[in-house]
């Protein structure tokens, strides 16, 4: 049994759900998560306070759905096929591609406003694919835990330094850092 296993999934969002996350991007790229209202939220994504609670308890549970939109999207490169492998090149390649194609969104919950619970997150979804494939006797939760925060930090300097660091150069020093795993 896996112990990282996650329910993250987010699938075919409503319109409307769309609406208020996007608002609630917009708003916590400009201010602290705790500042932020349903009301500025109702209002940056122009929906109804009833249309907020049809879907949501509250601007954390929102958040937390926000969250996992983003690493839905991660998870899926992570879990793409059955034996596809953290060490490849290919992987990382994906990986990079999915935070270009929604950048601004990765670069406020990663750079502006870092969001730990997220990354933890991520770091959980790491060590999920590396349980399943890396052998028994290196899955130590030291190793775990320092290869996806690694990963992370990696991932996340990129996003912050894209002119420092080429996508090639990222990708090939992330698929030698993990073939060394194995």
């Amino acid at each position: 049994m896996n112990p990282y296993e996650q329910d993250i999934v987010i699938n075919n969002l409503k319109r409307s759900e769309f609406a208020i996350l996007s608002g609630l991007l917009e708003l916590y790229k400009e201010k602290p998560f705790g500042s932020i209202t349903v009301n500025e939220i109702m209002l940056a994504g122009h929906c109804a306070r009833n249309t907020f609670y049809k879907y949501f308890k509250d601007t954390s549970e929102a958040l937390s759905v926000l969250e996992n939109v983003y690493l839905t999207k991660i998870y899926k490169v992570i879990t793409r096929q059955q034996g596809f492998r953290i060490q490849s090149y290919s992987y990382v390649e994906e990986m990079l591609k999915v935070l270009l194609a929604d950048r601004d969104a990765y670069m406020t919950l990663l750079v502006i406003r870092p969001n730990y619970r997220m990354i933890e997150k991520w770091k959980n979804i790491i060590k999920y694919q590396l349980y399943e494939y890396i052998p028994e006797k290196n899955r130590t939760p030291l190793l775990l835990e320092m290869y996806s925060t690694n990963v992370i930090n990696a991932l996340i300097f990129w996003l912050r330094n894209p002119l420092e660091t080429s996508k090639e150069e990222v990708a090939k020093l992330l698929t030698r850092f993990n073939q060394a795993l194995y």
